[in-house]
């Protein structure tokens, strides 16, 4: 059925961005039309995908509907692109409308859906926006470190994911990312977590640190997992 994915972490610099974009990718690789959504301010994605930062989101709040949401997108390959915020400004001005409305986050991803997207994914790389792309989103992508601070922030994500915005638990699901021999493996991980939360996601997949992905995205190559955790 229709997906709308959130990608999202409590932690910052945990590779949402990149997840969210390496995910899209691989939607599109699959012949799925796929819309990533930025959510960042100032949002990563243009930059990493060589895009203009304009047309944005703010762009289709001015006209808030599905024609304005196909003239505001870009591609990155197979993957259409809406743009998020050029400045924390400019999203402390949307906030107040991400949740209820016609500019809000779920009337856009259900103009998406309208249009024949299967697959949405916001990357959710703000917090002041992660309830209402929560409440939009029926999957979540829970990102978090290997560290005791990673897994912490993990537990009280997914706490929020599930009591406060709804989320059932089997929606929801964990990616360590960046895992080496310095950091938490992924069983020392859910070792530390399952005590104090039972309902944490089941573990779906763990990335190792890979200098690859550095290397495509400093050349501006999609960043795949050609080791593909994500795939399994």
């Amino acid at each position: 059925g229709w997906r709308c994915i959130a990608v999202w972490g409590l932690e910052g610099g945990v590779g949402k961005t990149t997840l969210a974009r390496a995910l899209a990718q691989d939607a599109g690789a699959r012949r799925l039309q796929v819309l990533l959504v930025g959510l960042g301010a100032p949002d990563m994605l243009p930059l990493q995908a060589g895009l203009s930062p304009e047309p944005n989101l703010l762009s289709w709040r001015a006209a808030p509907n599905a024609e304005g949401l196909q003239a505001c997108v870009q591609k990155d390959g197979e993957v259409d692109v809406l743009a998020g915020f050029p400045s924390p400004p400019s999203l402390g001005e949307y906030a107040p409308e991400s949740m209820d409305g016609p500019s809000s986050l779920a009337a856009l991803t259900g103009q998406a859906a309208r249009l024949g997207y299967p697959v949405v994914i916001l990357d959710i790389s703000s917090q002041e926006l992660a309830a209402p792309a929560l409440a939009a989103a029926n999957t979540l992508l829970l990102v978090a470190s290997p560290t005791i601070q990673g897994a912490l922030a993990a537990v009280e994500a997914a706490r929020l994911a599930h009591q406060e915005c709804g989320l059932p638990p089997e929606n929801c699901h964990l990616l360590v990312n960046g895992y080496r021999s310095s950091t938490l493996s992924a069983e020392l991980f859910l070792k530390s977590t399952r005590p104090s939360y039972p309902a944490l996601p089941q573990l779906a997949a763990a990335v190792p640190d890979d200098p690859a992905i550095e290397e495509a995205l400093n050349s501006r190559r999609p960043p795949y997992y050609q080791s593909d955790p994500l795939r399994s």
